[in-house]
């Protein structure tokens, strides 16, 4: 009876030994194969990272294209490049009608193919879309942009060419009768979407030049008679803005009424007046602030520097708040204005109205005007020459997009509220995913 008891008691002690050992066992593989689980996890993680990390590139791509970049800038394809590096995007390319990786300007009319790669610890993905842009739109954009109409002076009719678009609000066919009474080979392209005036006002207290600051633009006289040393007239003056010689180079400008403005009393009533040919020379860009309005009686020309490359002059003008009746204007040109060699870049811009008339009486040259010029302001007023045989010529040529959007996107322009961005619709049916980098 002992033997039995004792080898019973042996034979229980194995059991015990066998089933510490498959515990054991079990335990080992569910370690390994939790192990093997949060492995497996982590890469399924990576992996669906990848995906949603390749979306956000695609709305990155959009951004970058769709954003003035460069010097001058533009809407440019090979900007999706910048997306690389961003939300671990290893490839990013935009093309329209190839190669892949095209380069070159944002053609709006056609569809834009995106494709995006991520790489993240090994897992990639790639995907890409069609896509159909929208031009965005920009006062700047335009020859005439205003928010608050545009009308054609009673006067002559058929004698102002005007070649550009016209951004304007049109409530009424009668808002925009003023195209048929431009010359007949005049060419307007009219958007009628809503605008707002400029935010000049804030531009001119951020950068108006104070009082005999070395930003006064330097003032030549030209008299009707040089001999006579006390002048009480005079037939021209000419304003040299030299901001650089560099073609980014800029510089902020104030000019003051002349003394005979003064002694005719007409001080009170703009910030800057003068009854003479006034020319002004521009080397770089310049930026000229009028807090109180301008009335130029003469003609006025815009030209180059010698030896300048680069001629961009950009006048800010607030309402001649003192004028009385005229207190709603804010740049207004008596007898026309005129680039006279075509090298120069005018940009008017006024939180009030800006007029714009030709009453000289000149017959040569029986053309003249501004050959890139835009006007943007709350309102715009013009009128061509009185005379037949003159015909005044203003045009904003296509290639100024690019000098406009470098000005506005280095804040030298007035900002304008009224901006729409560009957008992109997803064409259904063009997603593609890969998991694999193409």
């Amino acid at each position: 009876m002992v033997e039995s008891a004792g080898g019973e008691r042996g034979f229980v002690l194995i059991g015990v030994v066998v089933m510490v050992l498959a515990l054991t066992i079990i335990g080992i593989s569910l370690y390994s194969l939790s192990g093997y689980e949060s492995q497996f996890f982590s890469r399924t993680y990576d992996e669906r990272q990848a995906l949603y990390d390749a979306s956000g590139g695609i709305e990155i791509v959009k951004k970058l294209v769709t954003t003035p970049l460069g010097s001058p800038a533009g809407y440019d394809l090979s900007s999706a490049r910048l997306a690389i590096g961003e939300e671990n995007v290893v490839s990013a390319v935009a093309w329209q009608d190839g190669p892949l990786d095209s380069t070159g300007p944002v053609l709006w009319s056609k569809d834009v193919h995106i494709r995006v790669g991520v790489n993240i610890r090994g897992a990639t993905h790639m995907i890409e879309g069609l896509y159909q842009p929208s031009q965005p739109n920009n006062p700047y954009w335009q020859l005439f942009a205003s928010a608050n109409g545009i009308s054609y002076l009673t006067g002559a009719v058929g004698t102002l060419r005007a070649r550009g678009g016209a951004w304007q609000t049109v409530a009424a066919a009668a808002d925009s009768a003023w195209i048929q009474s431009l010359e007949r080979s005049s060419n307007v392209a009219l958007t009628l979407l809503p605008t707002t005036s400029p935010l000049a006002v804030p531009f001119i207290n951020a950068h108006y030049p104070p009082v005999n600051s070395p930003d006064t633009a330097l003032r030549v006289w030209n008299f009707t008679d040089p001999l006579n040393p006390s002048p009480t007239s005079y037939s021209a003056i000419t304003l040299d803005m030299d901001a650089g010689p560099t073609a980014s180079s800029y510089r902020y400008f104030r000019s003051e009424t002349d003394m005979w403005a003064v002694a005719r009393g007409v001080i009170p009533l703009y910030d800057f007046f003068s009854g003479a040919i006034v020319t002004v020379r521009v080397r770089g860009t310049a930026i000229w602030i009028v807090p109180a309005g301008m009335l130029i009686d003469g003609e006025f020309r815009v030209e180059r520097l010698p030896g300048a490359t680069t001629a961009n002059l950009i006048i800010v003008a607030g309402p001649s708040v003192r004028s009385g009746l005229n207190s709603y204007k804010g740049v207004s040109f008596s007898k026309a204005i005129v680039t006279p060699n075509d090298d120069a870049n005018v940009f008017i811009v006024s939180s009030a109205t800006v007029e714009i008339r030709d009453g000289s009486a000149a017959t040569t040259p029986p053309v003249i005007g501004c050959r890139n010029l835009c006007v943007y302001a709350n309102a715009i007023q013009m009128v061509g020459p009185n005379t037949g045989t003159h015909l005044l010529t203003l045009t904003y040529r296509p290639d100024f997009k690019q000098v406009a959007d470098d000005l506005y996107s280095r804040g030298l322009l007035p900002a304008a509220s009224g901006v729409q961005t560009s957008s992109f619709t997803f064409r259904p049916g063009s997603w593609r995913e890969s998991p694999a980098l193409q």
